[in-house]
């Protein structure tokens, strides 16, 4: 079951200007060690010409894809055959019925346990990705007495996610409000937390707080500001990362990295924005080799990661590696299963 909940959090993938930080300086800022990236990406490709597709693995989540429930099973065991449904969905690209998956998830996990908070996320993260902010903004809203009691750190990350999809909404007076919200909701529960507390959970709500200030003067084309923000995020997200074998529960430690490289990724769009191409590749080259360490070349995040480096390879007016890391990205996700008229391709 541990498996399953580390599966249903980790799907997010998937998610301002208010409240203090505990972490105000950073290395991914520009600074005075700043470093030019390489001359070329002959470092990238020849890491990603090694790796082939693992045949066996994209057959297996195929098969459960493809899978039935089982007969009279228990609601625990609905949830967490749901669970690896909707994450096999997601990694071959389907996300409408990954999101269907875990709806069914969720309707089977116990009122007001982990698994039915980590079912939640999914949805959200699900929503997300297959472009529906408008049902994730309802279904926060309409969660929102009942996420009440949820502990603090989930109530922040939930927080987040609905001033990220408001802004997608294009509902930018609302996301202000909703920021303002987890801003006092941050620092309330900074001056309420035990000093070990903060010690160990202040990074993760700088994280959440400035991710979403970030999405927030992304919108308003506030990019010298959203990158002091993505930094922050960014900053804040490792702290956890480095602290989170110590916590009894919460985020997988994947997810953690995930989040943080996203961080990476928004912080080279801000640089890209402003006209800083060589500053932007180094935040993206860094996403990119980060993620290949952590879950190899033919995962959906790696994809992601290639497409926002060529995207400023592009910029740079360098074609050729452009349209060679695109094409990388392109056969990832045919490797992995995914569809071309799929979110993940499209």
């Amino acid at each position: 079951m541990f498996d399953s909940l580390r599966c249903a959090v980790s799907s997010l993938a998937v998610l301002l200007v208010f409240g203090g930080s505990a972490f105000p300086g950073s290395a991914y800022g520009q600074g005075t060690g700043f470093v030019a990236p390489p001359r070329n990406i002959a470092d990238i490709t020849a890491i990603l010409d090694q790796q082939k597709p693992d045949a066996a693995v994209i057959a297996n989540r195929r098969r459960i894809a493809d899978s039935t429930p089982p007969a009279d099973a228990t609601k625990g065991q609905l949830w967490e055959f749901y669970t690896q449904r909707s994450q096999a969905h997601s990694e071959l690209g389907r996300a409408a019925e990954a999101a269907a998956d875990a709806e069914q998830a969720f309707a089977n996990a116990e009122p007001r346990s982990r698994q039915r908070s980590a079912s939640f996320q999914s949805i959200i993260g699900l929503h997300q990705i297959n472009r529906e902010p408008a049902k994730a903004v309802q279904l926060l809203r309409d969660a929102a007495p009942q996420n009440a009691a949820a502990p603090p750190n989930v109530r922040i990350s939930l927080h987040r996610q609905l001033v990220r999809n408001l802004v997608t909404l294009g509902d930018i007076a609302a996301a202000e409000r909703e920021l303002a919200a987890l801003g006092a909701l941050t620092d309330d529960t900074r001056s309420k937390a035990s000093a070990e507390d903060i010690e160990l959970y202040g990074g993760l709500w700088q994280g959440n707080l400035n991710l979403a200030r970030g999405t927030f003067l992304e919108a308003r084309g506030q990019w010298k500001e959203a990158e002091t923000a993505y930094v922050r995020a960014e900053t804040g997200f490792r702290d956890a990362i480095v602290k989170r074998p110590r916590w009894p529960g919460g985020q997988p430690l994947a997810a953690l990295q995930q989040i943080a490289d996203i961080g990476a990724v928004f912080l080279s769009r801000t640089k890209r924005e402003q006209g800083r191409l060589a500053e932007a590749e180094v935040d993206a080259r860094r996403a990119l080799l980060n993620q290949l360490s952590l879950v190899g070349k033919y995962h959906q995040n790696t994809a992601s990661m290639c497409q926002a480096l060529a995207i400023v390879l592009r910029d740079q007016g360098r074609f050729e590696e452009y349209e060679r890391l695109s094409r990388v990205a392109l056969d990832i996700l045919r490797s992995l299963g995914v569809l071309d008229d799929s979110e993940a391709v499209v």
